[in-house]
């Protein structure tokens, strides 16, 4: 109960107070409020250039070059943010711009500080006023919005669109230096890789011809299988050649047995070993042939050198084997039996004597790779492992290539604007207000402001005032008793007066205070919105901040357009 009594006197007080000095309250509030917004006239103003560009891929040319290709310009994308606000982007566009200049030989050393000091504070003051934002951010498309914040409208706008041009023009370099790098180590690698086959095959050419009977050809198990198969085929000459001995004798010892009658004449024939050495001529030829039409194998493969060779020592010794043979003996006598036994006496021996000369080869070539054998393993895993030398190197040389393939379709996609394209599709213009301080913002500080300053000012006036306004206070004050009070005594002429004053001059002043309130929000709306001649802006005055070159009208294919300073 106390604190309400409390609470509902402290209203009380305070309605009191402000209805006893309302004026005061009023003219306090009005007059701050005005000085707030006459003074917010000579606040500094904040300018914001907002620049847009667009990264895009071209996804029938991604597609063309390869699994993923743009995916590897992910980087570009990550250091985007740093390539737009770090120092080398700043400086540069501070150079291009002419900002700042740095002091040279012919600048006058009293303005060498100076000329470094405000090249440092532009150095830091762009970095700390300037953001970067994706508006869209894809695989495919980012578009990315550079905001920069200045003083001075037209430097903000020509910063923004110079940094935004120069990293269009930076990443495009870059991306062409890198492709044409990557392209030239790839062919680089790609030429030393097939330089290195070339090597490889001539030299598993040369182990071919020198160890062609130690390597399979055709599929067979090599010189262990050839040993067991010339070894058969020499048991069975053996078998073939001493049954032919045999022959012989008997045939010898049964024309000792007869007459030793002289023959009158001889009869001449075919020589059966010509024969079959011709035979086996014609066999070889017939390999050659199969090989080089069927097996499709080159004039430089080991198997078709060694038929050759085979070839070349079959005819030099069918030449010299002669033809014909003496067949048949003509006796005086006209035996017949005598005959028939020397007929068949030649050609048991021209059967022996070729059985014998096969025999001899077979064991020759048998004896001689007897002796390879010992080479066998060693050679089929020196062979085994040139084969695989050969074959990595192939996959190494296949690797290069397509990577060359694919960059080099990377490359001709970038000069042709069709793989990565950036376009500047909205360029910073001339900025028409600033964004700080806000006309609406000032309205409510100074509203605010005004408020404070009237209640204080009224709560300070009534602590100050020492007359006594009530009984109450009359009572607490003096400490006697109040019996009774008499009222202001105001006279006809003093009450019309008032009467005038609280119907029309209270409205009037009112009104007044307001409309001129009204009018000092709007000069101050006004003026806030409006931007500030800058005489001493770095860019021309009567110029615009930065001026984009005619491609920004071009069709959609253009790939990017350069911003050049005024």
């Amino acid at each position: 109960m106390s604190n309400q009594q409390t609470q509902s006197v402290t209203v009380r007080d305070l309605m009191r107070i402000f209805t006893h000095r309302r004026w005061r309250f009023l003219f306090m509030f009005f007059g701050i409020t005005l000085v707030v917004l006459g003074g917010s006239l000579f606040l500094p103003r904040t300018y914001q250039a907002s620049a847009i560009f667009e990264r895009r891929n071209d996804l029938v040319m991604s597609e063309i070059v390869g699994r993923g290709a743009p995916h590897s310009f992910d980087m570009l994308k990550r250091s985007l943010t740093e390539e737009l606000r770090g120092r080398p982007a700043i400086t540069r566009a501070i150079d291009d711009l002419g900002l700042a200049p740095l002091p040279d030989e012919q600048t006058p050393q009293s303005e060498h500080a100076l000329m470094l000091s405000r090249r440092q504070k532009l150095l830091e003051h762009i970095p700390n006023h300037l953001r970067v934002y994706f508006d869209i951010s894809t695989n495919e498309v980012d578009r990315v919005r550079v905001v920069f914040n200045d003083n001075d409208p037209r430097r903000a706008a020509a910063v923004a669109n110079q940094l935004v041009a120069n990293y269009i023009r930076s990443t495009r370099e870059q991306i062409d230096r890198m492709l044409s790098e990557a392209a030239d180590f790839f062919a680089q690698q790609a030429d030393e890789t097939r330089e290195k086959i070339a090597k490889l095959e001539e030299k598993r050419l040369r182990f071919e011809i020198e160890n062609a009977e130690l390597l399979p050809s055709d599929g067979s198990g090599g010189v262990q299988e050839t040993l067991a198969a010339l070894d058969e085929r020499l048991a069975l000459l053996k078998r073939r050649h001493r049954a032919a001995e045999a022959r012989v004798k008997r045939l010898e010892n049964e024309r000792d047995r007869m007459a030793d009658d002289q023959p009158q004449s001889v009869v001449r024939g075919m020589n059966p070993q010509y024969q079959h050495i011709e035979k086996r001529l014609v066999e070889y030829k017939d390999r050659l042939e199969r090989a080089l039409v069927i097996d499709k194998m080159t004039e430089r493969h080991p198997t078709v050198t060694v038929l050759r060779d085979k070839i070349a020592q079959i005819s030099a010794e069918l030449k010299e084997t002669p033809k014909q043979i003496v067949t048949q003996r003509v006796y005086a006598s006209s035996d017949a039996l005598r005959s028939e036994l020397e007929l068949k006496l030649a050609e048991a021996t021209a059967e022996h004597d070729a059985v014998a000369e096969e025999l001899s080869a077979v064991s020759r070539q048998a004896a001689r790779l007897q002796a390879q054998s010992s080479q066998y393993f060693p050679v089929r895993s020196a062979y085994r492992q040139l084969a695989r030398a050969i074959e990595k190197t192939q996959e190494q040389a296949s690797f290069w290539e397509d990577n060359q393939r694919r960059v080099v379709m990377a490359l001709d996609a970038e000069l042709g604007r069709r793989g990565i394209a950036l376009n500047f599709i909205q360029p910073s213009g001339r900025i028409q207000r600033p964004i700080s301080p806000d006309p609406i913002q000032v309205l409510f500080a100074a509203v605010g402001l005004g408020l404070l300053a009237g209640v204080a000012w009224i709560v300070l006036a009534d602590r100050a005032d020492q007359s006594l306004h009530t009984l109450e206070q009359a009572n607490r004050s003096l400490g006697i008793p109040v019996l009774g009070s008499v009222a202001e005594i105001i006279s006809g002429s003093q009450q019309r007066w008032r009467r005038l004053w609280q119907r029309v001059g209270q409205p009037a002043v009112l009104a007044g205070l307001i409309v001129l309130l009204g009018a000092a929000f709007y000069l101050s709306h006004q003026w806030l919105t409006q931007p500030q001649a800058h005489a001493h802006s770095d860019p021309a005055p009567d110029a615009p901040s930065a001026s984009v070159d005619s491609t920004t009208q071009a069709p959609a294919e253009a790939s990017f357009v350069i911003v050049k300073p005024s």
